[in-house]
């Protein structure tokens, strides 16, 4: 078993917070992690039909059942949050109540009312690679205070290949065989566009969504195009963008706003689309390590999708705050990923799937470099490489293998 970053934290919650929510996609790692948390907690899934049944129709007397209580997938019946809000107002005892979502549940219209100083909400991706190697590096937090890690072996070439087609499930990770892996991928994402979805937006019926998944595969790694995607299965742009939401609910992918300033004009303000999943993407791409080695042209959106994960499961585990954008403008100056920290100190990074570097990958850091001064603690050209290279001016050449260093 691995052990999740995410432990120290969530202990730190349940001692002086009553209720705690742990969203995160489905076979992340959720419900093994708060049994872990309080084993002697009384524990319900609404996944069981007669628990949601109970729920759905007297919520008041399920939370009654006992005093401190786990309840897994909790947006498969919203209306117990109403007995939860009055049940901690009687009772504002720490750690009551460990709830899980596999969707974004604080979205959804019927979470409005989100229990608003009586819960935090955390959120748990699949596995990152510090976890899978019980790396004790936060690499976000260590770029951030001047440090780049420097990893203790590079998984390159094949090796990340490897990592690249096998993303962060755990049960796609103990998998051996890749068609097994992929075999998984295929049941897990049919589950969701089949019974989640109907939690999520109450659409029971969605024959388009599988082949308007497909098409934003195409699209990872580049700019949102809602209106194309809707062009090329004859909906409007309206269902187009629901879908859209949904997806991201759902943890399947991750829309990354563009960065913007008042002062600074002709940005491009599309956002970005990543997989939160490489496994994933890989599969609903067609790609294979074999088809990847033959030919490495989708290499570059599966390694930008892979980079962003890392990042978001490490902002997930931090003590600080991060917000992730990305930047282009008209003259197609680019910047993959643009991370801010509550200071606005700024580390821009780049994602290269080759291990040759040359000045000229940095045009797009050095043109967002000359817009924010001395915002920016270091540019960085994440490559698949094995040496971290200064370049000069806060400008680094580092391999992928240090987001998973120490």
């Amino acid at each position: 078993m691995f052990t999740r970053k995410l432990n120290n934290t969530l202990h730190s919650i349940l001692s002086d917070t009553p209720a705690l929510l742990i969203t995160g996609p489905r076979q992340s790692g959720k419900t093994t992690l708060v049994k872990s948390l309080s084993p002697n907690m009384a524990y319900f899934t609404l996944d069981d039909e007669l628990d949601r049944s109970y729920a759905l129709t007297d919520p008041t007397g399920f939370i009654r059942r006992s005093e401190r209580m786990i309840i897994d997938e909790i947006q498969r019946a919203p209306n117990l949050l109403f007995a939860i809000k009055k049940s901690i107002d009687d009772n504002r005892q720490p750690g009551r109540f460990i709830l899980t979502g596999s969707t974004d549940v604080l979205t959804m219209p019927s979470f409005a009312d989100s229990l608003a100083g009586r819960m935090e909400n955390l959120t748990l991706l699949p596995l990152s690679q510090a976890e899978m190697v019980d790396s004790h590096t936060n690499w976000l937090d260590a770029v951030f205070s001047g440090n780049i890690p420097a990893p203790n072996q590079c998984d390159i070439g094949e090796v990340f290949i490897d990592k690249i087609i096998s993303g962060g499930y755990p049960e796609v990770i103990a998998r051996n065989s890749e068609k097994r892996k992929q075999d998984w991928c295929v049941q897990y994402v049919n589950a969701l566009l089949t019974r989640d979805i109907l939690d999520v937006a109450g659409i029971s019926k969605a024959a388009q969504m599988p082949k308007f998944l497909g098409i934003i595969a195409q699209m990872a790694g580049g700019l949102s195009n809602a209106a194309r995607a809707a062009g090329e299965i004859c909906i409007d742009r309206k269902t187009a963008a629901k879908y859209m939401g949904i997806l991201e609910q759902m943890y399947l992918i991750k829309e990354v706003p563009s960065w913007s300033s008042n002062a600074i004009s002709r940005i491009v303000k599309s956002p970005k689309i990543q997989f939160i999943d490489s496994a994933i993407l890989a599969t609903l791409l067609g790609q294979t390590k074999s088809s990847l080695l033959r030919d490495r042209s989708a290499m570059g959106a599966l390694t930008e999708s892979f980079v962003l994960s890392e990042l978001l499961k490490m902002s997930n585990y931090s003590d600080h705050r991060y917000r992730f954008s990305h930047y282009r403008d008209a003259l197609k100056n680019e910047v993959d990923f643009v991370v801010e920290n509550e200071r606005n100190d700024i580390v821009a990074i780049e994602v290269k799937a080759s291990a040759t570097v040359g000045m000229n990958d940095f045009k797009g850091i050095k043109h967002f470099q000359s817009l924010v001064g001395s915002n920016l603690i270091a540019g960085i050209m994440l490559y698949d490489g094995n040496e971290i290279k200064s370049v000069g001016d806060s400008l680094w050449a580092v391999p992928l293998s240090s987001l998973w260093a120490g």
